[in-house]
């Protein structure tokens, strides 16, 4: 097991103060609260959500002295949303922070190799819950079980979930397997954008106004459409904000989420090996409400440990956590590019 932090530059000149320390994290992501998906928590193994079928045509003309069923009732059926055991762990040793700007937060002595209540923790659960946060989100969309990459083989995510259920006929609407960079250009993205509306079945056309719906967007996608609404001069009457003060376009009215480094994971991890045809330009466009992510880990250091063994003379980051994902009804998606 490696140290998280592996070397420390050394110091010349004036030096900057310890908590003066930049913390880089990974290109930004958010928690997946902020999503609008439904999170829930405290899920052991598996819960089985409960959805009836949809009851209509049911009310006929009335005929004297007969009576009965009108029509044909419907079942009761479950979805089992299942959660698979996370972790992450990193050790670290004292070496790297030696003669370093840092060394003044060692402590003295026989505890010198102990870090537990030092600013140096401190610094390493931040790096560590970064790194952490940004592996579920990443894993939330891009797991599939099929992979050879084990970065993403734990479970199954929302594109290979996603997928799976339009294959399989459950009603969700799957437009295209492929968008290209022409379908997004400046003279095609609207249009194709309008075919992803003009798509949704009843059911998510008309059951949810468009600002309860959301569109899932790789930054390709979202990009262009900002350029787009630029170019037209009305960006910022294009605009609507969701939970947490975060601003977002808006496109027949329907919050365009972006995706953020999603796409470039698909770039980096997926340029070749299986599935060596990823493309990073996608979208789902669906109720929110819909996706239920399974998780205990809503922030990214809550429950991460830290502590000292004196035998080894390190120090230990790790992290326990579960996750698993499922949505509720097929007719309640529309995607494409996957």
């Amino acid at each position: 097991m490696g140290n998280l932090i592996t070397s420390v530059a050394s110091y010349t000149g004036k030096q900057a103060e310890f908590q003066e320390t930049f913390v880089l994290a990974l290109a930004k992501t958010p928690l997946l609260a902020q999503l609008g998906f439904r999170i829930e928590q405290d899920i052991q193994d598996s819960k089985t959500f409960y959805k009836t079928g949809r009851l209509n045509k049911i009310t006929k003309k009335s005929v004297d002295c007969n009576t009965g069923d009108t029509a044909t009732g419907v079942a009761i059926s479950s979805v089992v949303l299942s959660v698979t055991k996370m972790e992450a762990e990193l050790s670290q040793c004292k070496a790297p922070f030696e003669s370093s700007i840092y060394e003044a937060a060692l402590k003295k002595g026989y505890d010198v190799y102990n870090l537990e209540g030092t600013q140096i923790q401190t610094l390493l659960l931040e790096v560590f819950g970064s790194a952490v946060a940004d592996d579920l989100y990443r894993q939330i969309f891009l797991n599939d079980t099929t992979l050879t990459n084990s970065d993403y083989t734990a479970y199954d995510g929302i594109f290979k979930t996603l997928k799976a259920g339009a294959l399989a006929g459950d009603g969700t609407v799957r437009v295209a397997a492929v968008i290209s960079d022409t379908d997004i250009n400046q003279t095609n993205i609207l249009t194709t954008l309008d075919t992803y509306v003009d798509a949704q079945n009843s059911v998510l056309k008309y059951n949810y106004t468009p600002d309860q719906k959301r569109m899932y967007v790789t930054d390709p996608i979202y990009r262009a459409l900002e350029t787009k609404y630029t170019t037209l001069g009305n960006l910022e009457s294009s605009k609507t904000e969701l939970i947490n003060g975060i601003s977002t376009l808006k496109f027949r009215g329907i919050p365009v989420v972006n995706l953020l480094t999603i796409g470039d994971y698909i770039n980096l991890d997926f340029a070749t090996g299986s599935p060596a045809t990823a493309n990073d330009n996608r979208i789902i466009l669906t109720n929110p409400q819909n996706h239920i992510i399974g998780t205990d880990m809503m922030t990214d250091t809550t429950s991460a440990e830290f502590w000292y063994e004196r035998k080894d003379k390190k120090n230990y980051c790790r992290l326990n956590y579960r996750a698993g994902y499922k949505y509720i009804d097929g007719v309640e998606n529309v995607i494409g590019g996957f």
